[in-house]
């Protein structure tokens, strides 16, 4: 576990292995947990380091405006702090566009870019993209990831059958659509996702000041 300081905020990160740099950047309300399982994996093969954003797991969370843009000058900053020189980054969700930003912003820094479950934006452009957001934002708050993964673990689990080798191999948009089919047929996402849905209907007409 260790600590650097940039702009006024402690950041914490962790640095495991050798060889050529790695640098895994975690989503929104996650944190360096969200790599346990690669970084043992990873780091015979590289130098993975894994940070905390601000806001996130052990480093400060000040009471500020947060932006992509910041995040991005976060992970430059401690790229330049351990002397990395060029690194390969993985982002997943959030993670991946800070990677988009900084790959804009600090091109000479990326040796590569893996980008997970992600893009370089995310704009609502309806009302339902608005409910859809904050749906997942209130979902992360009010279950821990360990909590999701393991509800939608179950379900996988549950779900599961022998393949029937009379059919022919599933192609990967069939995988990924029997995948999402998987995830929204969890009962634990299902109850959250309508509780979280009739009440931000309830706060979309509310009479009230906007917030």
């Amino acid at each position: 576990m260790a600590f650097f300081t940039h702009d006024g905020c402690q950041l914490h990160y962790e640095d495991y292995g050798h060889g050529t740099p790695l640098l895994l950047v975690h989503g929104l309300g996650s944190s360096t947990l969200d790599w346990e399982s690669q970084i043992p994996v990873l780091s015979p093969l590289y130098r993975v380091i894994v940070i905390d954003l601000r806001g996130h797991g052990r480093s400060d969370k000040p009471d500020e405006h947060y932006s992509i843009a910041g995040f991005a000058e976060d992970v430059a900053a401690l790229i330049e702090h351990l002397q990395l020189g060029t690194v390969h980054l993985v982002g997943i969700s959030m993670g991946g566009m800070i990677g988009f930003q900084l790959g804009v912003d600090r091109p000479e820094l990326l040796r590569s870019l893996t980008i997970v479950n992600s893009g370089p934006e995310v704009k609502p452009h309806s009302l339902r993209d608005c409910v859809e957001i904050g749906k997942r934002w209130l979902l992360s708050h009010l279950l821990s990831l360990d909590t999701i993964a393991k509800g939608l673990g179950n379900v996988r689990a549950a779900g599961s059958v022998k393949p029937n080798r009379a059919q022919a191999p599933a192609s990967d948009a069939q995988s990924a659509a029997a995948s999402r089919a998987e995830i929204a047929a969890s009962p634990l996402i299902i109850g959250c996702s309508r509780f979280i849905s009739r009440s931000l209907k309830t706060w979309w007409h509310w009479p009230g000041p906007a917030f």
